[in-house]
């Protein structure tokens, strides 16, 4: 049975995945996104090992920024940024943040508690929630046991902005 936090606390163990060309698509439309916003304070959901930190702190570099992750191990390779070991699912007590950013983290979170997730980010949000997942055309699909496809235009009540570039790069935009 999966269980979401042991999954990622072991995957956090493991060398940091190769980057394809969907990473680097993710990256050059995330920056295009962001362009269009305003913002001073970033709180990252699954930051995992930095890459989307860092792109953003170098390209935007906000004035504050929090980078959560389950895993302790991954969040000792990102500098510059306050680091916490932490989970979007916890009733947590962070400060408010402009943007609530979580990149590829909302496809590992079960069905039966993905609303809350959606619903803790959009808590702490002052504008914006920001979600890059998994988003395939074809709802049939078998995903790995650790992955779930959501309706993500339904769990943000309709009220998003979808940028859809292919199945591995839909970009959700929700807005206070």
């Amino acid at each position: 049975m999966y269980d979401y936090s042991t999954y990622w606390m072991d995957e956090g163990k493991k060398p940091n995945p190769i980057m394809n060309k969907d990473h680097a698509k993710q990256e050059e439309v995330l920056l295009e996104q962001l362009k269009k916003l305003e913002f001073d304070s970033v709180l990252e959901f699954g930051a995992g090992w930095g890459r989307m930190t860092r792109l953003i702190k170098d390209n935007f570099n906000p004035r504050f920024y929090t980078a959560v992750d389950l895993s302790r191990e991954r969040l000792k390779q990102i500098d510059g940024v306050n680091t916490v070991v932490g989970d979007v699912l916890k009733d947590n007590h962070f400060m408010k943040a402009d943007l609530i950013i979580a990149t590829e983290m909302c496809l590992h979170i079960p069905p039966d508690k993905i609303q809350k997730a959606i619903d803790n980010m959009k808590k702490l949000t002052n504008k914006y929630v920001l979600t890059i997942d998994y988003y395939p055309i074809k709802k049939d699909e078998v995903l790995s046991s650790h992955c779930f496809l959501h309706e993500y235009l339904d769990l943000y009540d309709g009220n998003t902005n979808n940028i859809r570039i292919d199945d591995f790069v839909s970009l959700f935009v929700w807005e206070v």
